[in-house]
């Protein structure tokens, strides 16, 4: 007799959990879709200038830079070698009107003093395909987010915005973001 209780008290708050659950969807009104994405997208073209070789036995490491946007959010490509200073690689669908920063492991550029020498964010010349616009990265910057694999004194990263329109900003005097 005992458990016919327990089992018809478990069955009438099972029946009262799903009659409100019921009730509560009658009452909710969906949430309006979201607005569609009206953002502009590009491809860039990436060229990277090693200005020198201080370390000989990092040339054989591949290069992979990372493009990383305001949220944390990062893209990495294999560079192509050119020669030993030249490499190029492309960022496909970059959202627009968006800040983003450049780093990269250049294990050649490691000076034997902090291997955070090796994280560099200069030279880099950037190519929108869409509309054309070139530019060198000169918005460079100590590189101290949480990002970095090699956080030190010397580490290095690039920062730009990509509008909307597809034009690069990266000028030294633009670091007041």
């Amino acid at each position: 007799m005992k458990s016919l209780k327990t089992v018809l008290i478990v069955f009438a708050i099972l029946a009262m959990a799903v009659v409100f659950s019921a009730c509560a969807e009658m009452g909710t009104i969906p949430p309006p879709p979201p607005p569609p994405d009206d953002s502009k997208y590009y491809d860039l073209q990436v060229e990277y200038i090693r200005p020198v070789i201080l370390y000989p036995e990092g040339l054989p490491y591949q290069l992979m830079p990372a493009l990383v946007n305001s949220s944390g959010e990062f893209t990495t490509v294999l560079m192509t070698k050119i020669d030993d200073c030249h490499f190029k690689c492309e960022f496909a669908h970059v959202k627009g009107a968006i800040n983003y920063y450049f780093h990269q492991m250049d294990r050649a550029r490691y000076d034997g003093s902090d291997y955070s020498s090796f994280m560099v964010g200069d030279i880099f010349i950037v190519t929108v395909k869409q509309t054309g616009f070139v530019k060198e990265l000169k918005d460079i910057r100590p590189y101290n987010l949480p990002a970095n694999p090699y956080p030190g004194p010397k580490a290095k990263a690039a920062f730009l915005t990509l509008t909307k329109d597809g034009i690069i900003i990266s000028d030294a005097q633009s670091s007041n973001r």
